[in-house]
């Protein structure tokens, strides 16, 4: 197998997961080899356990302040909902499972529970701003499942936004296990909200997952 400067032991000068062998010729003559050798690959000497990952997205509601009901998307569009995309897996096809998941918002009078739809895709056949939440069996290979939010919530007068956390403790659905699609680290993500509310014109949310990964 060939090998590189960057799978070589720069104390040792041995490639990294080899062993010296002895290749004796025809003539009585030898030279040394190495004998299974790491090349390019998924392998990883001395990792234990996973590791950490961190992804958020934003996005933006629309310009007008028409109440939602329970059971209702929250999008950017009218027309054409976009999924919040989330670049959280250490390579394409790559897995793990969602720790921690937190939503903000910077209206501070909401206080509705949110559920978190996921997906494998950018684009599935999903609702628009304000219509009701579908479950399309046209997406059942592509939609992962969701995790529902407590209650979102602000502080003091001074406050300017609301917020809410899922952890373990607070949701059924965490930790929750995910595989993106085969050619992305992507997820995708779209917003239903459980109770109705009162948004307000061009109402901004920020969304963050905290992830394990294989």
């Amino acid at each position: 197998m060939p090998i590189d400067d960057r799978s070589v032991d720069a104390v040792n000068k041995q490639p990294i997961g080899a062993t010296a062998v002895f290749v004796k010729k025809a003539d009585g003559s030898g030279t040394k080899a190495w004998d299974g050798a790491l090349g390019a690959g998924e392998s990883h000497i001395g990792e234990v356990g996973g590791r950490l990952a961190v992804a958020s997205a934003t996005f933006q509601r629309p310009g007008d302040t028409t109440a939602y009901v329970a059971g209702d998307v929250v999008s950017n569009s009218t027309v054409a909902s976009s999924l919040m995309e989330l670049e959280i897996a250490r390579v394409n096809g790559g897995s793990g499972w969602l720790e921690k998941v937190r939503l903000i918002t910077n209206n501070k009078n909401t206080t509705a529970r949110f559920r978190v739809w996921f997906y494998k895709i950018s684009n599935p056949a999903v609702a628009v701003d304000n219509a009701k939440m579908t479950l399309l069996w046209a997406n059942r290979e592509n939609r992962l499942g969701y995790i529902d939010l407590p209650p979102m919530a602000t502080e003091d007068a001074a406050s300017d936004s609301a917020s809410a956390l899922a952890s373990p403790g607070n949701s059924a659905n965490l930790p929750f296990t995910f595989v993106t699609g085969e050619l992305t680290r992507k997820l995708f993500v779209l917003l239903e909200t459980l109770d109705g509310f009162a948004p307000a014109a061009n109402q901004q949310f920020f969304f963050e997952v905290t992830a394990s990964l294989n």
